[in-house]
């Protein structure tokens, strides 16, 4: 198991300069850094592609997330705009990373323990993120704003004044179809109310493109925020290219897990 600990979690720049990557045997996977921050307009929480192998879309850019506990707003996620660290600057609150066999973040606020984990569904363009809570008794609502871009995974984004609502909208699930061209987004979720908001958020700042010389800055856009209040045990929200007609999180991230030991082992 590859682990990193405060050491490392409270450096932003050595944080940043460590990756993780999740792929899904057609070509499409989800690759950050590990407290999360894109830096390079290849991350994001689903790269689908379109047409396996090639053809890569970059949907789902990263969560925005934020724990309320007893009333009072922690950041989990963080932000980087025109180079600077912006609030939420939630990796100060990051305890623990592990990378291996499935990214797995601990966060810890008082005495509230948040464990994140993010798995893939192996043939499928599908990503599956995973909040389990121990709260030891706190009232405690969780806040989830998924951010997209609908791009090819090369390029940029900038904002766009054509971008539609929401193409449909229905309980613990939405689809999403923001361009003309633009292939649809499913979002599913098990518990929690999603309420919808279109804003673009402008000049997020991708360091390592800034390094390679390419343009390093671009815009995202979110629909809305899911709300979980009184949060307790777990929740789990998937993204996909496809319906999803079941969500089984636990059971589809276990099935993962055994396909990767199977092939360590072999």
């Amino acid at each position: 198991m590859n682990t990193t600990g405060r050491e490392i979690e409270s450096d932003i720049s050595r944080a940043t300069s460590q990756e993780w990557l999740v792929t899904n045997g057609i070509g499409g996977y989800a690759s950050s850094t590990i407290p999360c921050i894109n830096t390079r307009r290849y991350h994001g929480i689903l790269v689908a592609s379109q047409r396996p192998p090639i053809e890569r879309i970059v949907m789902v850019s990263r969560l925005e997330e934020t724990i309320i506990i007893d009333g009072r707003e922690y950041p989990l996620s963080t932000a980087v705009h025109k180079k600077k660290i912006q609030k939420p600057s939630g990796y100060l609150h990051l305890e623990r990373f592990e990378r291996t066999p499935l990214p797995v973040w601990y966060y810890q606020i008082r005495d509230v323990l948040i464990i994140k984990s993010l798995n893939m569904v192996y043939g499928q363009n599908t990503t599956i993120v995973t909040y389990k809570l121990l709260a030891n008794g706190n009232n405690v609502t969780l806040k989830i704003t998924p951010h997209y871009l609908f791009r090819d995974f090369h390029g940029n984004q900038y904002e766009n004044p054509g971008i539609k609502d929401c193409l449909k909208s229905e309980e613990r699930q939405l689809v999403l179809k923001p361009f003309a061209n633009a292939p649809e987004l499913h979002m599913k979720w098990d518990r929690g109310i999603f309420k919808e908001k279109l804003e673009w958020h402008k000049d997020i700042f991708l360091s390592v493109e800034a390094e390679r010389g390419l343009p390093s800055t671009e815009d995202d856009f979110s629909y809305g925020t899911l709300e979980i209040d009184n949060f307790s045990g777990s929740i789990s929200i998937g993204f996909s290219d496809q319906p999803i007609h079941s969500f089984n999180p636990i059971d589809l991230r276990k099935r993962e897990e055994q396909r990767l030991e199977t092939i360590t082992n072999s």
